[in-house]
């Protein structure tokens, strides 16, 4: 038997299939299922409350991503609830600390070969997977790990350190190739062998999802239909793209405007046929997401403003799936950038897996000032799009419409009500919260307040409107204040 193993932290709602002879063992996948239980969420959240304040937070997401997975079969809202429990997972005494779509370390960071090292010794939140892929490794004659993305080193290296020496160890992925010199030098794998090798991704999803699991993933797929990333400039001719089987596209821009949209390699198609694309493919039902890079060379604040303007008023995008930092990968930086003059700055000799290319440019935004500025302009644009809540295949694919109204009162789609035995501050004695993981609001709410929306969320019986029992002025007033702060949904 000879295994391809997907270690964690990749993107778990793609599946993946291997060449002949091969067998795949997603572990990606299988850990995310099991942290995904709502009875093990609420079990660790027991054990995290009285760990002090820190502990209660923790508890708080835990219990929050418990009653959203109970609740809700909306893609993007289970996502949110995931990412609450793999937040709210990242107990103190593990070597990592996990979000939906990334992995950090608790010391050092993922671009220092030797501290994701020392992580991949430590204690790993994945342990139960582990054990379970070096058990089927008993009977293997092959170990093949696929490394897309630096957050599975931790993983990969604590597998290979484990695997029976007898066993025949393989390197595959993008990420494997660019870093192999500096992978090669860490003692696990020294004995590893690198292939050319790539399992066809699949969008998969979550279970229950609506996603098509005949789709593949990136054009280069032997599928019938495919989603995945499409250049801004092939926009030009988007019967080529339908014909090439795209039945979704991800088109990332550094900025647009009433005259012409930028490219992230500095290109520029007029926005006339940005938008004429957009309404083709839309016709033939291919949604196009758009995904906003933020900092690109040389970008002034008015031209930043211009693209939030426009993007809130005349988008022709399906939906936006985030507002992200302009980079460059190391193995794929431009010999020139086209929206003006560029100097490229030495890698950190410390950051010996450096995941970007530095760089400098006249007149742009100081890299140490991008983050807050990004912030705000995702929070500027969540009021017109609903932001995928990670850079997930079925987090950027999955449609989600907006809230409907409702005729009564009902808790906001991506609101959980939490009662903690004790609160945030650590006084003593039961308290209530309200958590909306979409617009990521804390809400602690009076004691008379909490069990009519305990009964909205199904953690309490009732009959009828929960709060019939307030006079109609003082229930409007209430009700129109959970709304503001995000705990219902807006009322006809």
């Amino acid at each position: 038997m000879r295994l391809l193993i997907v270690p964690p932290h990749a993107d778990f709602t793609l599946g993946w299939r291997a060449e002949e002879g091969f067998e795949v063992l997603d572990l990606a996948r299988a850990f995310v299922e099991r942290i995904g239980r709502p009875e093990g969420l609420r079990a660790e959240a027991s054990r995290a409350v009285g760990e002090g304040e820190a502990g209660a937070r923790r508890a708080l997401l835990l219990h929050s991503a418990a009653g959203l997975l109970e609740r809700s079969t909306e893609a993007r809202t289970r996502l949110r609830a995931l990412g609450a429990a793999l937040s709210g997972s990242s107990a103190p005494d593990l070597s990592v600390r996990l979000r939906l779509d990334d992995l950090e370390l608790a010391q050092g960071t993922t671009e220092r070969s030797a501290d994701t090292l020392a992580a991949s010794v430590g204690s790993l939140p994945f342990e139960p997977e582990l054990a379970a892929a070096l058990q089927a490794c008993e009977g293997a004659e092959v170990l093949r790990l696929w490394l897309e993305r630096d957050q599975q080193l931790p993983a990969a290296l604590a597998l290979a350190a484990r695997a029976p020496r007898g066993l025949a160890l393989e390197l595959c992925g993008p990420f494997a190739q660019v870093h192999r010199q500096t992978l090669s030098r860490l003692a696990p794998f020294e004995r590893a062998r690198w292939v050319d090798a790539a399992p066809r991704p699949g969008l998969l999803g979550l279970p229950g999802s609506r996603l098509d699991p005949a789709l593949g993933w990136g054009e280069h797929t032997d599928a019938a239909g495919w989603c995945g990333a499409v250049s801004l400039s092939s926009l030009a001719a988007p019967e080529a793209l339908l014909g090439a089987g795209c039945r979704g596209a991800l088109v990332r821009f550094c900025a647009v405007g009433p005259v012409h949209a930028q490219a992230e390699d500095g290109q520029r198609l007029p926005v006339e046929t940005l938008q004429s694309a957009c309404a083709a493919l839309r016709e033939a039902g291919v949604p196009v997401v758009g995904e906003w890079w933020v900092g690109a060379p040389g970008q002034s604040e008015a031209e930043r403003s211009q693209t939030a303007a426009w993007l809130e008023g005349a988008a022709p995008f399906s939906a936006l799936a985030g507002v992200r930092q302009f980079h460059w990968a190391r193995e794929r930086a431009p010999a020139s950038w086209r929206g003006g003059p560029v100097r490229w700055l030495p890698f950190p000799e410390d950051r010996d897996l450096q995941r970007s290319r530095p760089f400098e440019a006249e007149g742009g935004l100081p890299h140490a000032e991008l983050p807050a500025r990004i912030e705000a302009l995702a929070l500027r644009l969540s009021q017109r799009f609903r932001l995928a809540p990670g850079r997930l295949a079925q987090a950027i694919f999955s449609t989600e419409a907006s809230p409907s109204r409702q005729a009564h009162p009902a808790l906001d789609p991506d609101c959980a009500v939490v009662e903690l035995p004790v609160a945030l501050s650590g006084a003593t004695g039961p308290a209530f919260y309200a958590v909306n993981l979409r617009k990521g609001g804390t809400v602690q709410l009076d004691a008379r307040i909490a069990p009519p929306l305990l009964a909205l969320a199904g953690r309490r019986a009732v009959e009828g409107n929960p709060f019939e029992r307030w006079p109609a002025a003082q229930r409007e007033k209430l009700v129109a204040a959970l709304t503001a702060k995000g705990v219902l949904a807006e009322v006809n």
